[in-house]
């Protein structure tokens, strides 16, 4: 049997001895005490209760909270690139493993130790190290880099453990046969060959942003997401490889700098040419019009788009607390996506289980709002 609470009021604290103690056993407790309601424990709204929030009204981390750079889809992937660039700059130079393997490998070649296709095997061995460092720091940052700027460090850490062993011997591989390429132009690169060493640059950051492109594609499952990290990193990489061998050939900034700043030019350049390919290749998009994430875009890649305050969803709403772990989903079926609402979802102010989306559908779960598009097809 529960045992019954004794309420003490403001008139029983008042009469209590100085010393702090409790006041005396002799004096009645008040009569009747109301036993205060259990409280009951927060539901989520019924459908249809959450009504959409008009665009650019309330503050931080409300419905209108101004986009930041950060979420903006136009600068968040060249954040992310010049981030990972740094980091594999960085460990390139500290660890020195590949500058270890080219001068022992040019020592042994020196002294006679090895024979020439053993030389330029370890040479190119040391170059894959290289850019294997390089991609997976890179790579890893730019798979990542949404979880990191949303808190998510744990789901981070699961993309980073799935994706480095991937990452790093595409970067190998990239730098390899890039080397192997290079080498193989080498004696027509003279003072008359200006123009094919930068060629044979172009070509061996193209293979490197391609395989890196293409990597983070298959590793997140998307058989779009890796054509267009292919066509985007050999695109990119391209770009960026011409202006490594302008940088290194200059001398502008010294070596260390100007490999920094060429790789700068690598990164920066894979980043924005993968983002103009899947602009031009999007198929459907979501973008957040309203909430704390607004500015924030996805493309729907998958077949199933899930959508939710659980990290692990591909579209990841952590700052709306209304949002339950997995709140819908978006099914591609042959072309037409359906939206399936497993909490509260309204679709142009109509409370919704299921429907199938049109471009400028506006979706409302909880005070975030996102805004539908696709690409028409003439």
């Amino acid at each position: 049997m529960a045992k019954e609470r004794i309420v003490i009021g403001e008139e029983e604290l008042a009469d209590a001895p100085p010393d702090g103690t409790a006041p005396s056993a002799h004096r009645e407790p008040p009569a009747a005490p109301q036993r205060p309601a259990a409280p009951k424990p927060p539901s989520l709204p019924p459908v249809g209760s959450v009504q959409p929030r008009p665009v650019g009204v309330g503050g931080p981390g409300s419905s209108g909270a101004p986009s930041t750079v950060l979420n903006d889809p136009r600068w968040s992937p060249l954040i992310a690139a010049a981030i990972g660039i740094l980091i594999g700059w960085a460990l390139s130079e500290i660890v020195g493993i590949s500058d270890s393997i080219i001068e022992n490998a040019t020592a042994d070649a020196i002294l006679g130790k090895i024979s020439e296709g053993e030389y330029q095997h370890r040479i190119r061995m040391g170059s894959g190290v290289w850019t294997g460092i390089i991609g997976l720091a890179f790579g890893i940052v730019c798979f990542c880099f949404d979880r990191v700027m949303s808190g998510a460090w744990e789901e981070a850490g699961r993309r980073a453990a799935r994706a480095a062993i991937p990452l790093f011997v595409a970067g190998f591989a990239s730098g390899y046969l890039a080397q192997w390429i290079y080498a193989g132009m080498a004696p027509d690169l003279g003072e008359s060959g200006e123009g094919k060493a930068y060629l044979a640059r172009a070509i061996g950051w193209a293979i490197f942003g391609g395989g890196i492109g293409l990597a983070i594609g298959l590793i997140d499952k998307s058989r779009q997401r890796a054509i267009n990290g292919l066509l985007g990193g050999l695109a990119g990489g391209a770009v960026g490889g011409i202006v490594f061998e302008y940088l290194g050939r200059s001398g502008t900034f010294g070596e260390g700098g100007s490999r920094f700043f060429g790789l700068l030019a690598v990164g920066l350049g894979i980043a924005l040419a993968i983002r103009l390919v899947e602009a031009a290749r999007r198929e459907a998009w979501l973008r957040i019009v309203a909430g704390g994430m607004s500015g924030k875009e996805f493309i729907v890649y998958h077949e199933v788009t899930r959508i939710g305050a659980s990290p692990e969803c591909e579209i990841f709403l952590l700052k709306d607390p209304a949002v339950e772990k997995l709140h819908a989903q978006v099914l591609d079926r042959d072309g037409r996506r359906t939206l399936t609402a497993l909490g509260p979802v309204t679709v142009n102010g109509t409370p919704v289980r299921e429907k199938q989306l049109q471009s400028g559908d506006q979706i409302q779960i909880g005070a975030t709002t996102i805004s539908y598009s696709e690409r028409v097809i003439s």
